[in-house]
């Protein structure tokens, strides 16, 4: 997790931002491992949160993506 964001120069997108983090994800699925990373922006300071908000995030995106998926065919 990163907390000097000055290297995203003046004017960026993001005034809000506070963080940066980085969340890397390896799975294994019959016995082929796979390696994701996303990328997470947060308005919250370093140190208030860590893999498990940005997890939680993703399963809440997940269920409903699934969800949307089921009912929409």
């Amino acid at each position: 997790m990163v907390d000097d964001l000055g290297y995203l120069g003046k004017g960026h997108k993001w005034p809000q931002a506070k963080t940066l983090a980085m969340v890397e994800a390896i799975r294994k699925i019959n016995g082929v491992a796979s390696t994701e990373r996303r990328y997470c922006i947060s308005s919250l300071p370093a140190g208030t949160h860590g893999g498990g908000r940005a997890r939680g995030h993703w399963g809440v995106e997940n269920g409903l993506h699934w969800s949307l998926d089921v009912a929409y065919g």
